[in-house]
């Protein structure tokens, strides 16, 4: 068994899949992305309603953010192209191309991110009714009935128009923003047919830094790396998550899943390499020139290895092996975090919170009544005070004007 887990780690296919994850971060963006959030945010679910309101949003998002990538990179090439302005394949070196491809990227795909929740609360209100994500999420057949048999009423109709009008107002401002920030990029920001020396004042360091910080990374300049997924994806999706949620039980389930997002995302690689950092060095003197250095830290080459390989075959593979299990052990960390730990535990603490929702509404109800008994109590009392007063003022006036004894006679 262990053999053949150790020859599988090595296998080809497997080793392939692992340089792609480990060369391309927007691969194993991706990768995280299905595999840790949209599938198990849309089978952990309460409800059918659930998994489809879900589905559309995660899904969306994935399908929406990377197809902006690929898709209005491949349009920004042309565009490059046509203007014959030439893109650095590396990231620490601030060229036209890669400051123009990111400024027509970035905003996009963010306001994208910020809109997609916005046309989920439309799609789902047209499609069941449902404003409330407590009814959503509720397992009771009566309020599920009433949503679906019901055609959209005056509110949801309005609800449906406002949160459409919302999110196309984000993407038009977002595709605003990338046509002003390529047009500098083009015009303003770097000397004319000078593609590499940027304007005055833009070429002092201090923006030299925030340039190289805010640009997307890889040949292409189509990458993001841990750091750049966070704030370009994972933090747009889901600030705009908590402003479009349809009532206070979203807001806290989307509040728990960002900061599991950003935990687990950014510490579970520092995590992993901690603990195999040892046996990392050990490697790195074993077989020499299959690591790079790279600052305080070593970076294992995948190419380099291959070569290394036809002289140094078994060492190399062992290294190979070690390699892609760091590599999977780290992707697997992250992924059942991501998958199964925040959908139960939302699942748990939104329903001790609708638990005790319910408990307070009906010790409201309750003292609600008791409040409007006393007052009809005091009301029927009241009312009998004021007929015994007037049957007594009726008393009164008989005894003085008594009525003439007509029987007398």
């Amino acid at each position: 068994m262990i053999a053949s887990s150790a020859s599988l780690l090595t296998h080809p296919w497997v080793t392939r899949a692992c340089k792609g994850l480990y060369e391309n971060k927007t691969f194993k963006v991706l990768g995280v992305e299905v595999l840790g959030i949209n599938l198990p945010r849309t089978t952990i679910v309460r409800t059918v309603d659930e998994a489809i309101d879900a589905g559309v949003n995660e899904f969306g998002n994935t399908i929406g953010f990377f197809g902006g990538v690929f898709g209005g990179g491949f349009l920004l090439d042309k565009l490059l192209k046509s203007w014959k302005i030439p893109l650095h394949p590396r990231a620490d070196i601030i060229s036209q191309g890669r400051v123009l491809k990111s400024f027509g990227l970035i905003p996009p795909l963010v306001a994208f991110m910020m809109a997609m929740p916005f046309f989920r609360n439309a799609f789902t209100a047209k499609r069941s009714g449902t404003l409330d994500f407590k009814d959503l999420i509720s397992k009771n057949d009566s309020i599920r009935k009433k949503h679906s048999s019901q055609s959209p009423d005056a509110q949801t109709q309005a609800a449906i128009q406002r949160y459409t009008q919302i999110g196309l107002s984000i993407l038009a401002g977002g595709f605003a923003l990338a046509a002003a920030g390529v047009l500098w990029a083009r015009f303003g920001l770097f000397k004319p047919k000078q593609a590499f020396t940027l304007a005055k004042p833009f070429n002092n360091p201090a923006f030299q830094k925030i340039l190289k910080a805010i640009c997307l990374t890889g040949k292409k300049a189509t990458e993001f790396d841990d750091l750049r997924a966070v704030f370009y994806w994972g933090i747009p999706a889901y600030i705009s998550w908590m402003l479009a949620s349809r009532d206070k039980f979203e807001v806290k389930e989307q509040f728990l899943k960002m900061i599991n997002f950003i935990a687990v995302y950014v510490l579970t690689d520092k995590v992993v390499s901690k603990f195999f950092d040892r046996k990392t060095a050990q490697h790195a003197k074993t077989v020499p020139g299959v690591y790079d250095k790279v600052g305080s830290s070593l970076k294992f080459s995948y190419a380099k290895a291959a070569t290394l390989s036809k002289t140094m075959g078994s060492k190399v593979q062992k290294v190979i092996r070690f390699e892609n299990l760091k590599l999977l052990t780290g992707l697997g960390m992250t992924v059942s975090l991501m998958a199964v730990l925040p959908a139960l535990l939302n699942i748990y603490l939104t329903r001790q919170r609708l638990e005790r929702a319910q408990a307070e509404e009906r010790l409201q109800k309750e003292e609600h009544m008791r409040i409007v008994q006393q007052r009809m109590l005091a009301l029927k009392r009241r009312q009998l005070v004021e007929a015994m007063l007037k049957a007594q003022q009726a008393n009164q006036r008989l005894e003085k004007f008594p009525t003439p004894g007509y029987a007398r006679y």
